[in-house]
């Protein structure tokens, strides 16, 4: 497969916005000031398929610094995918009103203004909506009642097929609640049918918040206790580490039978739940909505991993991807630890607690063609030191990553050198910092990839704080060695992945921990 083309970003807004955009831009550190703000012409008005759409002289180019990866000879990215990048570059300058005023481009890097790329991405929700609720008498509903419900509800939506997922205040107002209950409801059936058509779905449901804790009584598999301590079942509210979207609402369709908490699936549930899909960067992933969340939002981060220098060659002291391992102590259906084997990382060895999280690891997987293997506690056949030989690109572990370190230790002679570890829990991943460390190459070191919610006013006194910390971990790692004086750690990058709330970003810190001599090579 040839090398993805990494390409910029441009905003497309109109001229009454571009003062608005740039300067939320210039804030949040995502202007690209080597680029000009210009005019859209016909050449930069091309969508991917090369179909020309008409320019606008009342229509500008704002470049970003953001970029996506875009594979030659392949299908660009998809409707859904342009509407997640667009949303979540929105979300994160605090601009997300605008989403239907705004379209984007792709500008490939070092190329000539005329290969940008635009695609329009219209809402199709409003339109399906208004066009059913004047399909009704008005002694159901009336047009000023049809006109006040859709200026006072906010339609967004996305689509993972084959499911439509619609925001949790999709059907709250009050006028629809009230009609619903007086006149709406015999009619609804034929609302979502006429959804299904129109965006080739099968299934409906209303998003929510993933909870913070989860409640009554939950147990856990005895492998994926949270510390030798924990008894097997809680009976208290804790935390929700599973990260269960357990209040998700299905509205249309079967999606299963439904599971208490803590309820450990069969393969007959897992053949009878209801899966959705996204494809992102080229890559699948698959995962049972009721049970697993998915954070579209992360898509730039899972772009970046595949770019990563860190990955080059030149960083790897010559070595080809393949001829080292990766590990990711929180897996969950495999946001990154695929980012690492579609760069073609030889071994991604993963830690995950969701039984659901590790049946859509395991689907997504083979989805795009790779080799998974699931362990539970020890992996005997890597630990006698039987290579595998490249069968198993990626090794699940269901058990808590608190394990992960011995694991490892048990079976480092048998793959190949450990040089990227991913922390990606939220909202702090601070407990598998020293699993991280001891997890790297004992020789060659690595990088660590920290993600954590910080405050905008933190950043640096956080990204010092964190610096430290590791300094630390590394230190006492290979103080019996009589070597830990030998290790440089530096951030290499900070990545403000999105915001997560009101005044706090879910940040990515590349940490490098390498030999002093070979410092000068930290790339992110």
């Amino acid at each position: 497969m040839e090398r993805p083309i990494e390409s910029r970003i441009f905003f497309t807004v109109p001229k009454s916005l571009v003062k608005t955009v740039k300067d939320a831009l210039q804030a949040n550190e995502k202007l690209d000031k080597h680029e000009k703000i210009r005019p859209t012409t016909d050449e930069s008005c091309r969508n991917h398929n090369q179909v020309s759409l008409p320019a606008s002289a009342d229509r500008y180019l704002i470049p970003t610094t953001s970029t996506i990866l875009i594979y030659p000879n392949q299908p660009g990215p998809t409707h859904i995918e342009v509407i997640d990048i667009k949303e979540s570059l929105l979300r994160f300058i605090s601009l997300p009103q605008y989403a239907e005023a705004i379209d984007l481009t792709f500008h490939p890097l070092n190329s000539p203004p005329n290969t940008t790329t635009k695609i329009k991405a219209p809402s199709l929700l409003v339109l399906t909506l208004k066009k059913w609720l004047f399909s009704l008498p008005p002694s159901v509903v009336s047009p000023s009642e049809v006109s006040r419900i859709l200026s006072n509800s906010h339609w967004s939506y996305i689509v993972y097929p084959p499911l439509l997922l619609l925001p949790r205040d999709t059907f709250s107002s009050p006028l629809w609640i009230n009609l619903t209950v007086t006149t709406l409801k015999p009619h609804l059936p034929t609302l979502y049918t006429l959804l299904c058509t129109t965006f080739k779905v099968t299934h409906i449901a209303i998003n929510a918040p993933i909870p913070a804790h989860s409640p009554s009584t939950f147990p856990y598999p005895s492998s994926c206790v949270l510390s030798e301590e924990t008894d097997k079942t809680e009976t208290r509210e804790h935390p929700n580490i599973l990260r269960a979207p357990h209040l998700l609402q299905p509205l249309y369709n079967d999606f299963g039978p439904s599971h208490p908490l803590g309820h450990i699936p069969t393969p007959t549930d897992f053949l009878d739940e209801f899966w959705c899909t996204a494809r992102q960067n080229t890559i699948w992933q698959t995962w049972a909505p009721r049970y697993t969340m998915f954070s579209r939002g992360n898509i730039s981060e899972k772009a970046r991993l595949l770019a990563l220098e860190s990955l080059n060659a030149a960083a790897l002291g010559g070595m080809n991807p393949r001829e080292t391992s990766a590990v990711d102590l929180y897996a969950g259906v495999g946001y990154f630890a695929f980012s690492y084997a579609k760069r073609g990382v030889g071994k991604v060895l993963c830690w995950e607690i969701n039984p659901w999280s590790i049946e859509g690891l395991r689907r997504g997987a083979e989805m795009n063609g790779w080799n998974v293997k699931i362990v539970k506690g020890v992996d005997e056949e890597l630990q006698n030191n039987k290579r595998t030989n490249g069968e198993d690109n990626l090794i699940v572990y269901f058990e808590s990553n608190e394990h992960a370190a011995k694991r490892i230790d048990a079976i480092r002679e048998s793959i190949p050198p450990i040089r990227h570890v991913n922390c990606g829990f939220l909202p702090i991943s601070q407990p598998s910092w020293p699993t991280a460390v001891q997890a790297l190459d004992l020789i060659q070191g690595g990088w660590i990839h920290v993600h954590e919610n910080i405050s905008i006013r933190s950043f640096t006194h956080r990204q010092t704080e964190i610096i430290e910390i590791f300094k630390e971990l590394v230190v006492s790692t290979h103080r019996r060695s009589g070597l830990a004086s030998q290790w440089t750690v530096e951030c290499v990058h900070f990545e403000k992945v999105k915001n997560f709330a009101p005044g706090v970003v879910h940040c990515v810190l590349d940490i490098a921990v390498l030999p002093t001599a070979s410092s000068s090579s930290g790339l992110g």
